[in-house]
């Protein structure tokens, strides 16, 4: 043997005391370059909202009328292959896989979990949507569907509005919660979003170019969603305070006392933490939701609600096919922009949304199976959504129908004065004045004269309520301009807009 030659005794100590070579950690602290990019890019889009918020506003519908027109098809390819992901992968082996070590307990309780993923995943929308959007699509359903105000329109609204709120939107959450949880709590890796592609572009993509890029989109994503839904939740709380006679218009100076309210209490209950602030309010907000739905439960048509519940299954998984594939050639022009401003927009808008919400979600999803967590996030909060809708969407509808039956299309306020618009009541010397807009055929010469049909306006969310508030809707399901109700005289409507207000008020929340 050579003097080289090692016996085995040499080299195992050799071997044990070999330093092994320490991988690089990932650099802590604040990284300044996705910092700064992000807060210039912020900071340059309010100073030009500040200096030419016409010129802003001209091209950010420019931008919207770009994506909807060229890009619709990804959207919806894009949710039925988020959902479908997240499904297979729950209930495939890999469902059994723990979102951190082996036999890890859940960090919160089930009650709190699903308190804390509604109160971030939808928000002040379920409040108001609950009723505005199974409603108006009762009185205007998709074009190319049923005839508004019919049975069948019940069906296809309650279907379509399971369609925007529960599995899809909730699957975008889920995918990104998911891929946050896995690599944080099960592989040790930094809560960064471009750290879910490491599988992809290795390691060290958070600190490559490209993971800097993910980084920064991710946190503007964040930002305007955040600020978007802030704005539009002191829109509608502006404008319940109007409905409800407590303010007599809703300013400027009242919109940013909201914000301004709104945004103490965002920053209080992040400060005290998720195990404090944040679980308590989440439990809280839903026990007052749940307190709520049961008052309308009871108060409202009460078996109608109860009748609506399978119906609204029934509509949504008999649509579902036609819904998820539906693009922009399924139809004419109405229908193009009807999903540029309903179904395209939610799914661009809960795609925005998802890195904040996917992020915490995936936060305080540790401990839990990839089973558990799909099927929280995604089953259980579409059933609670199908109570809500049904209870409150579906009540509305059933006093819609009410006022129907005894002649009354403007609502709850006519019902308290029911000679308003009825001959039949009419006193002495009233002479029937018929409504073109409701009864074309009665109009002078017996003639249905078309009017102009009202197309939804884009961006922002406003278009819900600008078909709601100062508009009324034909047999035909069309929607036309009508003449403003004399609120001080006869009140709102069953959507409680008031007429007092201007277009630019309106805002339909869609979180």
């Amino acid at each position: 043997m050579s003097q080289n030659t090692q016996t085995t005794k040499e080299l195992l100590d050799d071997l044990r005391s070999a330093k092994p070579k320490r991988r690089k950690k990932p650099t802590q602290g604040t990284d300044w370059v996705v910092f700064g990019s992000a807060g210039a890019l912020a900071l340059g889009f309010i100073l030009w909202g500040v200096i030419s918020s016409t010129s802003l506003g001209s091209s950010a519908a420019s931008a919207l009328d770009f994506v909807m027109s060229n890009f619709s098809w990804l959207y919806v390819i894009a949710a039925s292959v988020f959902t479908l992901f997240v499904l297979v992968v729950a209930f495939s082996r890999f469902g059994r896989i723990p979102l951190g070590r082996d036999g890890e307990e859940p960090q919160f309780r089930t009650a709190s979990w699903i308190s804390m993923m509604f109160a971030t995943g939808m928000g002040i929308g379920l409040i108001f949507n609950g009723v505005a959007e199974s409603l108006y699509f009762y009185m205007s359903p998709p074009p190319g569907t049923v005839e508004g105000q019919t049975p069948e329109a019940v069906t296809t609204a309650m279907g379509t509005t399971l369609f925007h709120w529960t599995l899809y939107p909730w699957a975008m959450y889920a995918i990104v919660g998911l891929g946050m949880a896995y690599g944080t709590f099960r592989l040790g890796r930094t809560q960064l979003f471009s750290n879910m592609f490491a599988s992809l572009f290795g390691e060290r993509v958070s600190q490559s170019v490209g993971g800097k890029i993910i980084n920064i989109l991710a946190i503007l994503a964040t930002l305007f969603g955040s600020a978007c839904s802030l704005g539009l939740g002191a829109l509608q709380i502006g404008g319940g305070l109007t409905s409800t006679g407590l303010v007599a218009q809703t300013g400027s100076t009242l919109l940013v006392l909201i914000i301004a309210i709104l945004t103490a209490c965002f920053v209080a209950s992040a400060v005290s933490g998720i195990e404090r602030g944040i679980q308590w309010l989440s439990n809280i907000n839903m026990v007052l939701a749940l307190l709520l739905a049961v008052i309308v439960f009871i108060g409202g048509p009460t078996l109608f609600i109860l009748n609506v519940v399978p119906n609204a299954v029934g509509g949504f998984v008999a649509d579902l096919p036609q819904m998820a594939s539906r693009t922009s050639v399924s139809g004419d022009e109405s229908l193009a922009e009807w999903m540029s401003s309903y179904t395209i927009f939610y799914w661009a808008w809960w795609v925005s949304w998802s890195p904040f919400v996917g992020l915490f979600i995936g936060r305080i999803s540790r401990g839990r199976t990839i089973r558990q967590f799909v099927v929280g996030v995604l089953l259980v909060p579409s059933v609670v959504s199908l109570l809500w809708f049904s209870i409150f969407g579906g009540g509305a509808i059933g006093l819609q129908e009410r006022a129907e039956a005894a002649q009354d299309p403007g609502g709850d306020a006519r019902q308290a004065h029911p000679q308003r618009g009825r001959p039949e009541h009419a006193g002495a010397g009233h002479q029937h004045r018929p409504d073109p807009l409701r009864h074309p055929a009665e109009a002078p010469g017996g003639r249905h004269r078309r009017l102009p049909a009202h197309g939804p306006r884009r961006g922002a969310g406003g278009n819900l309520l600008r078909h709601r508030c100062g508009l009324r809707l034909d047999r035909d399901g069309r929607s036309v301009r009508a003449r403003r109700r004399r609120a001080d005289q006869e009140g709102s409507d069953l959507l409680g807009c008031g007429d007092r207000r201007g277009r630019g008020d309106h805002a339909a929340g869609r979180r």
